[in-house]
């Protein structure tokens, strides 16, 4: 999946000419020709970057030819000299060359965007926004077995996706969420936070989602308590299955429901993050009214200081109604 963003380079082949007939001395004389400029090739080349961790970019070449044909005369006679120059109609401006721009690899620019991924059926997207830093959201694939996945995360998106030894950690500087910070029960930092609006056809609207987080299982039980949600037209639905707990580093671990628990700390079977623990994949379910638009806005973030990052993480096609 591609996101708009990365490099951009252009480049031109081209010369200036004039040929045409003419006739005189130093006292009279007349010059009629054809000439201009003429650049057989105009190409600029767009790279754009991916969302998948490890992809490769999108590359665009827009080739195009470029005319500037005039018409230019030259009369003298004695002290009188006259030159004029007149473009010629359809001769001037820049052409593109048949089936341009070509993408590589083939049909890169024709993928659909993240963001539109997650939508699933029986609901149609009317508008999407993201708060955060760009640095704290992508698509990584392989966070989950079998499942691409968007990624929101308290930290750099390019940490998500490794080996448990690594250690994903850091400030970004950014705000918290006072919802978030609510549902912890301590102050919030960093929140990463996606908000879309759908029109449902069902009666329930549903978010798949996983949770993730370098605070397992470390530090389980305190006050370092990242916490993220899935807020439905303002509620939270993002629960322990079965309860009104919200999901978070204290409610879902090894200890705690752990039955929607996955330690990954020396890296679970099919799980390529670098996260030391996570929830298995979860949904959240809200009621709706068919017709009405709705809002899900889901978020996570930082609980108590900046560092040792937490994500969730929303699974392809993971927003549907029924």
């Amino acid at each position: 999946m591609y996101e708009a963003g990365g490099i951009a380079i252009t480049g031109k082949i081209g010369a200036s000419l004039l040929i045409g007939p003419g006739a005189g001395s130093e006292k009279a004389g007349v010059i009629v020709g054809i000439g201009g400029d003429l650049s057989p090739l105009d190409m600029t080349v767009t790279g754009t970057l991916p969302l998948t961790a490890g992809a490769s970019p999108c590359y665009s070449f827009e080739a195009a030819y470029t005319l500037g044909i005039i018409l230019s005369a030259r009369a003298w006679l004695g002290p009188v000299d006259f030159e004029g120059t007149y473009p010629i109609p359809g001769l001037s401006g820049t052409f593109h060359y048949p089936n341009s721009p070509f993408h590589l690899p083939k049909d890169c620019d024709k993928v659909a965007t993240a963001r539109e991924s997650i939508i699933g059926g029986g609901v149609t997207k009317v508008g999407d926004s993201v708060t955060g830093s760009p640095d704290q959201m992508g698509y990584v694939d392989g966070l989950v077995p079998g499942a691409k996945t968007w990624v929101l995360s308290t930290g750099k998106i390019s940490d998500a996706q490794g080996v448990p030894s690594y250690f994903a950690s850091s400030s970004m500087g950014i705000p918290g969420d006072p919802g978030l910070s609510n549902l912890s029960g301590h102050q919030t930092y960093d929140a990463a936070g996606y908000t879309v609006t759908v029109v449902p056809t069902g009666h329930s609207l549903k978010v798949k989602y996983v949770f993730a987080s370098e605070e397992y299982p470390e530090y389980v039980g305190s006050s370092f308590n990242d916490v993220m949600a899935v807020f439905v037209d303002g509620t939270n639905c993002a629960l322990v299955p079965g309860t009104t707990t919200p999901v978070s580093i204290n409610t879902v671990n090894a200890g705690a429901n752990s039955q929607y628990y996955v330690d990954n700390q020396t890296g679970a079977s099919g799980y390529g993050t670098t996260y030391d623990g996570l929830t298995k994949p979860l949904v959240c379910s809200a009621p709706v009214t068919p017709g009405v638009p709705a809002t899900v806005r889901i978020v996570v973030a930082d609980a108590s200081d900046s560092i040792y990052d937490s994500a969730v993480a929303l699974l392809d096609q993971g927003i549907w109604s029924e």
